[in-house]
C-alpha cells in the first residue's frame, strides 16, 4: 500500500489564527476579572485551533481501494474497480468553495489541500472525486489510465 500525506498551508494557517485568538481571549480573561465563560471560550479556541492546524490530507492506494482522508476527520474509500477514468485538472480552491472537504451541487466531492495540478476521478455511478496537490498527482501516477 502506498501512502501520501500532505499538509495544507491554508488549513494550518486558519488553525493557528483560531488558536492565537484563544490565547488572546484567555490572556484578557486571566488579566482581569475573568468569568468562567471567558476562560472556557479561550481554552476551547486554543484546542480547536490546534486540532485544525494539525490536520493533513492522507491518500492510501492499495491493490483494490483508494482511501482519502483529511486526518482526523473520517474519509472516503473508493473501490478501484469503480474508477472509470483518472484525468489531470488544474484546481482553483475557491471554485470548490475553499480548502478541505468540499461538495458541489453537481455531484463532485473534493479534497482540496492546495491549488494547481490535481486529479479528477470519474466513478461508475457518475459522481466525481477531485484531489489536489501532491496527493492528486500521486493518484494520476499510480492510477492513470
Amino acid at each position: 500500500m502506498k501512502v501520501y500525506r500532505e499538509h495544507s498551508k491554508v488549513i494550518t494557517g486558519v488553525g493557528v489564527v483560531v488558536a492565537l485568538a484563544g490565547v488572546v481571549v484567555l490572556g484578557f480573561a486571566l488579566a482581569g476579572s475573568a468569568s468562567i465563560w471567558q476562560v472556557i471560550v479561550g481554552a476551547a479556541l486554543i484546542m480547536v485551533g490546534s486540532l485544525i492546524a494539525s490536520m493533513y490530507g492522507e491518500i492510501r492506494i492499495g491493490q483494490n481501494q483508494v482511501e482519502l482522508r483529511l486526518v482526523p476527520v473520517p474519509g472516503r474509500t473508493i473501490d478501484i474497480a469503480d474508477i472509470r477514468k483518472v484525468e489531470s485538472i488544474d484546481i482553483a480552491p475557491l471554485r470548490f468553495g475553499g480548502w478541505g472537504w468540499r461538495r458541489t451541487g453537481r455531484g463532485t466531492t473534493a479534497l482540496i489541500l492546495s491549488g494547481g495540478p490535481g486529479a479528477r476521478l470519474l466513478l461508475a455511478d457518475g459522481s466525481q472525486f477531485v484531489v489536489s496537490g501532491r496527493a492528486g498527482r500521486a493518484l494520476l501516477a499510480d492510477l492513470g489510465r
